[in-house]
């Protein structure tokens, strides 16, 4: 187990590469990181790393969703939506996006 934070979170490449080459390696990368920076509470740079994420794959509909659940717990509707459609873009059928997209349409 790790004692603090900054531990958790340097255990994940930062740039560097992850099995794998280029951005996809990168991006799957940054949105560990995101992860990790939200399951301790930091949201700022837990939005940082998954926009990040997202930018380097927009693909990668895990972290455009990840980043829109968290807009939207911090009731950031319009980022939210942006971050939601994104990732429906990525994946037409990702469950979990079309019921975050929901939930924003309402707020």
């Amino acid at each position: 187990m790790y004692r603090s934070e900054s531990a958790v979170v340097r255990a994940i490449p930062a740039g560097r590469r992850l099995p794998g080459h280029g951005r996809g390696a990168r991006a799957r990368g940054a949105q560990w990181r995101g992860i990790a920076h939200a399951a301790l509470g930091n949201r700022k740079e837990a939005k940082a790393a998954l926009a990040h994420a997202s930018k380097l794959d927009p693909k990668l509909a895990e972290a455009a969703n990840n980043l829109g659940v968290l807009h939207l717990a911090d009731k950031e509707i319009e980022a939210a939506d942006a971050a939601l459609r994104a990732a429906l873009n990525a994946r037409p059928d990702f469950a979990d996006a079309r019921n975050g997209l929901g939930i924003a349409l309402t707020e």
